[in-house]
């Protein structure tokens, strides 16, 4: 798992949509066990709470980026506004396809700035 998408996920904005099932990833913090995970059906704690807390940072897939979007938004209204955002030349769209290498980071960035008014540099999310 790439390091730039960990620090992309590792804020309020993402931690606080958790919603753990069984098969979400998740990059761990805690000394002796630093490491990218797969949550089991058993593992049953508050996961939420240990992210927003820093010990873990969840690793949402596509689809659970997409889901983040406002009830009501349909794909097809999620992908023309994705779609129409990467068509955009800009230095922050384009950035987007040349520095990420998955769509999960392109999609990510793609919320943030839609839903937050953020745009990921190096230091992080800026508005």
């Amino acid at each position: 798992m790439d390091e730039t998408y960990i620090k992309m996920c590792d804020c309020p904005e993402i931690q606080g949509q958790w919603e753990s099932k069984e098969g979400d990833k998740y990059s761990s913090r805690v000394i002796g066990h630093e490491g990218i995970y797969i949550l089991r059906r058993d593992y049953a704690p508050d996961m939420r709470t240990k992210a927003l807390n820093g010990i873990i940072v969840w690793l949402p897939r596509q689809e659970d980026i997409q889901a983040m979007f406002p009830d009501g938004t349909c794909w097809y209204e999620k992908h023309f506004r994705f779609y129409e955002w990467a068509g955009r030349t800009t230095e922050t769209t384009l950035s987007a396809w040349n520095r990420f290498d998955s769509v999960e980071q392109t999609w990510l960035m793609f919320y943030m700035e839609a839903a937050h008014n953020k745009t990921w540099t190096e230091k992080g999310w800026v508005c």
